[in-house]
This record gives structure tokens, C-alpha cells and sequence, in this order.
């Protein structure tokens, strides 16, 4: 017979609890730590403008001085708002307090005088006078003093006797943090004429810069392609604004999408929903997002959140959006003269690797029958087989090209094969017999390019030793003949290929031991057509492209490692390009950085190896954000 014993376990119960009380007063360092979330000099003053024009009165526009006092060292903004009572004062100066938003602010946190101020300098006061009121009430903030014996229970306010008829608010900032320059009162005049231009357009606010007033900035743009935008969003949320298309295309990546909240401008040339490249680089707009949360200085939206996110997704799929970005693809091409870019010498750049417009190019070629105006005109076809053929004879000679050979869809730029054929035909017609075996030359290169796309599963396998362009290799040799250390080719000597764009000057790399530099700077600089930059710091790459006539530039960075192969691989390649960009010593390529990342999409960059050689090279965090931020979408 089986004894069971059963065993009841009770959880011991807690027969009281203490409770206890804290004082979590803020510590007296707060307001100087609140200086440091990262303010530029502009978005700093910017802050307290913004709390003049929440404070213009009611139907009356508010007139704001900015004063840089480049003699005693002080900032000052002031205005003739409203001015605060002393409810409104200690309201100002309590951390985190702000007014019921009985309607739409630019001041939202409660934090924006104290830590503004606090970046500009340690000592601060404001002085404010409520209309109709004689009282003048003033504040002062001294950072030695007040982490002393600071009080925040007991802060200081006093109280004068001033005109009447006088009100409105001055913030006077001095011991600063920050420097004064001259050409300072230029740059914030065109600063805030830029983010502040609705408000000024619509006769709210004028804004005063050392007694110069900021005129609204506004864009040159073509007005015929402008859509207005108005989409409404999940949850009855709403954003409005406009696309269009700048009248001359940008060259220094200003174009985007400005981001506005309350009619303040937060973010300029926003990439929101428009991707970084030349093809959409005539693209702006103006877009309010009043319901997106912005970060606590009001530099930026809040990228990550759910808000943000519906609304680029929403705006890139509107058909305002999507037919302004087509037309400035199409745009793009225009200034191509067709003809001159198939002779060799285009009027223009043209279209990059990857790029839409190439595509769109080659649809206009095809849509306009054969193309004229050239030795022997071109006509595309399909075809069962070969590349090419000769369509009649003399001086009637046609180039009729077949757009489903390997030849011709191995190019991402078709443009630049119709322009080596018609060179070459071009070469030949001095001699019929010769021009008659172009069509069985091509041939032989089809089946180079198909032997090779059979052998690698149906792309066309890339080697490590077949990576430095043909172009470079005359000067690998020169180098290895009187230089028998370790050196490799890196960044654009490698990825130059794929831009395919007709540049004046380009930009290759090489990498050598410690110590290698001089010698691999003197081979350079005696063959001809190349200029050495021996370890160039920021600046010195572009400052040459501006100087430079003629060759190429070769920069010649010392690294304490150098692999053994004299070319590196694309992943490698890309990286130290990013490198090069990053650092800004080759600022001019920044575009190509993003270009050249859609080698990614055809297995040529490998992601992994990517990260890889980043985070040896210490710069990992760097990559991972700029490919979490979708630059790679393209």
C-alpha cells in the first residue's frame, strides 16, 4: 500500500510596508548640462526667436533684433511681444513648464530659453514688460553662482518702473561659449530668412540682424512643374505642401523636401521620400508635418517614429511626388545633345551608372528611328543573334544594333557601347573591307561576354586580378619596375568603370607602407597624365580638381596595412571611397559614394564584407548608419 504526504507551501506575506519620502530636486548643474544637447550657434538663437514669435500679439507682427555685440561679447534678442507677467516669468524659467497650448507653438518643451542660453554662455538675464504695465521684471542666471548656491526654490526675480506704453521681452546672453565673427551676421541673416520666410511672407514677424533686416529665401524654381500636395493620414492626421522642380539642377546636394512644423522650418533639403542622386537633384518642395514629433532642440524630426515613417511612406507614393521626380528624370536628359554624345563629345554629363535616365535616354533613341546626324547613322533592333550589322552600303551605311545581345544588356549604360561602335565605324570607313568586318568583331566579343556569364551561373564572374581597370594598368607597371615594396589600388582606381560618366579629371587611390609615400609620389608624378597627392588632408582633393587642367589625380595614402594583391577588391574599394568622402578630403565625389553603393544590388559589394573591413578600419557604426538610413535603396 502506497503512503502519500502532501505538502502545502504558503508564501510568507509582508505584514507592513514603509513607505518613505525623497527629495528629487534637480541638481544645480541641469541648466548647464542642458547646454550641451548639441546646439549650433544659429539653432541656438533660433530658439529664443522662436519664443519672441510665440509671444507677437494678436493680429499686430512682431518685430525681432538679433544683436551680436562683437565688443563686449554678448547676444541679445529682443522683442515687442507681449512680454510675460511674473506667472508667465517663473513659467519661463521652471524646466519643462510651458503655457496650455491654446493654439500651435514653436515653443513645445519647456526647455528651449534655459538650454539655448546655456549654450551660448554662462551668464544670461531676460527683461520682459507686459503692455499697458509699468513693472520691468528681470531674471539673472550666473553659472559660477548659481552651482554655489543656487536656489531653485528661491530664484531671484526684480522688479523696476519703466515707460508704459513699452513692452515685449529682451534675452541678453554673455560670457559665451561660442565664438563672434563678422561674416556671422551675413550667415544668420540668410539662415533665418530661410526659416523663418512663412512667417515673414505672411507679414507675422521681421527679423533684424545687427539692424539688417532678413529677407524670406525662397527657391528658384520652375513653376510650371509645381503639384501641390495634400494627404491625409492614418488616425485623421494631415500633411500639405508642394513639389517641384528648381530651374537649374544642383550640384551641391541642395535639393529635397523642407520640413516645416507650425510653419517653422526644422529640416532643409530633406531626402523624405526623394533618394540622393543627380537624376533627382532639380527635386524640392515644402511639406508641414505639425503632427511628427521633433527632437528636443527642434534640429530634426524624430526619424524612428511610427509618425514619420506613414508619412515618408505616404508622400513617396503620392502621384504629385512621383510625377515631379519622373519629369526631373526626363529633365535630366534634355540638355544632352543626342548626337554630339554618340561623336564622343557630349555637351554634358551623361546619365550615371544605375541611373533611370539612361534607360530613358535609350527609349528616346529607339522611339526616334534612326539616328541622323552622324557618319553612319544608328538604328536599334531585335534580334535573334549577333551584336551588330551593316545596313546598306556607301554613303547610305547604317549601324543596325541588336538590344537583346549580351554585348549590348551587359552595359548599364547602352549609351556609351552605341558610342564606342560609332567611333570605331568611324576609324574603319577610311577603309570599306575593314568596315565590313565590324559586325564579325562584335561578334567575337559577344561571345567573350557570354563564356563568361555561362561560366559564373549567369553573371559575368569578377576575379580579385581582374578588378584594376586596363586603364591604371600602365601605371601599376611603372610602379612595380622601380618600386618593390607593397602597394595597392583602391576606391575609384577600382569602381571608376561604373560611374561611366565622362569626367574631366577622376580621382584614383593607392595604398603603401609607412615611409613608402615619397617614392611611390615620385613614380607617379613622372608618368605622364597623373598628378600625386601624397596623404592629402580635407579640402586639398577638391582645391586640386579646381586647379587641375588636365590628367588625373592620384592620391597616395601611407596605411600600416597593405594586402599582398596590387588591386583591391570592390567591397575593399568601396570602403576606402567612403573613407575618402567621409573625411571630406574628396568632398567633390559625395553623390558617386551613393552611386556606386548599387554595386551592392549585383553582388560585385558584398554587405558583409563590407562591415567587415569597417569595423577593422574603426568605422563600422558609421556604415551600418549609413546603410540603416537607405542611402543603398537608391
Amino acid at each position: 500500500m502506497l503512503n502519500y504526504k502532501f505538502f502545502i507551501y504558503e508564501r510568507p506575506c509582508r505584514l507592513c510596508v514603509v513607505k518613505h519620502k525623497i527629495d528629487v530636486t534637480p541638481d544645480r548643474s541641469l541648466i548647464k548640462k542642458l547646454g550641451r544637447i548639441g546646439y549650433r550657434t544659429e539653432q541656438a538663437i533660433a530658439e529664443l526667436i522662436d519664443n519672441s514669435i510665440d509671444a507677437r500679439l494678436d493680429g499686430a507682427r512682431v518685430e525681432i533684433h538679433v544683436t551680436l555685440d562683437f565688443a563686449k561679447g554678448a547676444i541679445a534678442v529682443s522683442d515687442d511681444g507681449t512680454g510675460m507677467g511674473l506667472d508667465d516669468l517663473r513659467r519661463a524659467w521652471v524646466l519643462g513648464s510651458s503655457p496650455p497650448p491654446s493654439k500651435p507653438r514653436l515653443g513645445m518643451f519647456g526647455i528651449g530659453m534655459k538650454s539655448a542660453c546655456s549654450a551660448l554662455g554662462r551668464s544670461f538675464y531676460t527683461r520682459t514688460t507686459v503692455a499697458g504695465s509699468p513693472a520691468e521684471l528681470s531674471a539673472t542666471y550666473d553659472e559660477d553662482r548659481w552651482l554655489g548656491d543656487g536656489d531653485w526654490a528661491g530664484f531671484e526675480v526684480d522688479e523696476g518702473r519703466v515707460d508704459a506704453d513699452s513692452h515685449g521681452t529682451t534675452v541678453r546672453v554673455s560670457r559665451l561659449n561660442v565664438a563672434l565673427y563678422r561674416g556671422q551676421v551675413a550667415t544668420l541673416r540668410e539662415r533665418f530668412g530661410a526659416r523663418y520666410a512663412r512667417y515673414m511672407e505672411a507679414g507675422q514677424a521681421r527679423i533684424f540682424v545687427n539692424n539688417k533686416i532678413c529677407t524670406p529665401i525662397g527657391l528658384d524654381i520652375d513653376h510650371d512643374t509645381k503639384r501641390h500636395v495634400d494627404i491625409c493620414l492614418p488616425g485623421g492626421n494631415r500633411m500639405h505642401g508642394w513639389i517641384a522642380l528648381l530651374n537649374r539642377r544642383s550640384v551641391k546636394g541642395d535639393y529635397g523636401i523642407d520640413l516645416y512644423q507650425n510653419n517653422r522650418l526644422i529640416t532643409s533639403y530633406a531626402k523624405f521620400g526623394v533618394r540622393m542622386h543627380p537624376s533627382v537633384s532639380r527635386v524640392v518642395g515644402e511639406l508641414s508635418l505639425d503632427h511628427v514629433p521633433v527632437n528636443v532642440n527642434k534640429t530634426g524630426f524624430l526619424t524612428d517614429s511610427p509618425e514619420y515613417r506613414d508619412a515618408v511612406r505616404a508622400f513617396s507614393g503620392d502621384p504629385a511626388t512621383k510625377s515631379v521626380i519622373k519629369m526631373s528624370e526626363e529633365i535630366a536628359l534634355e540638355p544632352q545633345d543626342y548626337t554630339q554624345a554618340l561623336e564622343g563629345n557630349p555637351t554634358g554629363a551623361l546619365p550615371r551608372v544605375g541611373d533611370p535616365a539612361s534607360r530613358i535616354m535609350l527609349r528616346k533613341l529607339a522611339d526616334s528611328g534612326p539616328i541622323g546626324g552622324l557618319p553612319f547613322p544608328i538604328v536599334l533592333e531585335d534580334a535573334d543573334s549577333g551584336v551588330c550589322r551593316l545596313v546598306g552600303s556607301g554613303d547610305g551605311t547604317m549601324i543596325a544594333v541588336n538590344q537583346n545581345s549580351d554585348v549590348f544588356r551587359a552595359f548599364r549604360n547602352p549609351i556609351y557601347f552605341l558610342r564606342m561602335l560609332q567611333l570605331e565605324a568611324r576609324a574603319l570607313s577610311a577603309h570599306p573591307e575593314a568596315l565590313a568586318l565590324l559586325p564579325k568583331w562584335t561578334s567575337r566579343w559577344e561571345q567573350f561576354v557570354s563564356g563568361r556569364s555561362r561560366g559564373s551561373g549567369g553573371r559575368a564572374g569578377v576575379r580579385h586580378r581582374d578588378t584594376l581597370p586596363w586603364d591604371l594598368d600602365g601605371l601599376r607597371g611603372a610602379i612595380r619596375r622601380r618600386f618593390h615594396g607593397r602597394f595597392q589600388f583602391t576606391a575609384l582606381s577600382i569602381l571608376h568603370p561604373f560611374l561611366q560618366n565622362a569626367y574631366r579629371i577622376m580621382t584614383y587611390t593607392l595604398h603603401t607602407t609607412p615611409g613608402s609615400g615619397y617614392l611611390i609620389d615620385s613614380i607617379v608624378s613622372k608618368t605622364p597624365g597623373y598628378t600625386p597627392l601624397l596623404n592629402p588632408v580635407s579640402g586639398q582633393v577638391d582645391t586640386a580638381h579646381d586647379t587641375l587642367d588636365h590628367g588625373d589625380l592620384v592620391i597616395i595614402r601611407e596605411s600600416a596595412h597593405v594586402p599582398k594583391s596590387t588591386a583591391a577588391t570592390y567591397s575593399k574599394a568601396w570602403v576606402d571611397f567612403y573613407a575618402e568622402v567621409r573625411d571630406r578630403c574628396a568632398g567633390v565625389y559625395e553623390s558617386e559614394v551613393d552611386m556606386l553603393w548599387e554595386l551592392e544590388g549585383s553582388s560585385l559589394v558584398s554587405l558583409e564584407e563590407v562591415m567587415r573591413i569597417a569595423k577593422r578600419r574603426k568605422f563600422g557604426t558609421a556604415i551600418k548608419k549609413y546603410v540603416s538610413e537607405g542611402h543603398a535603396a537608391g
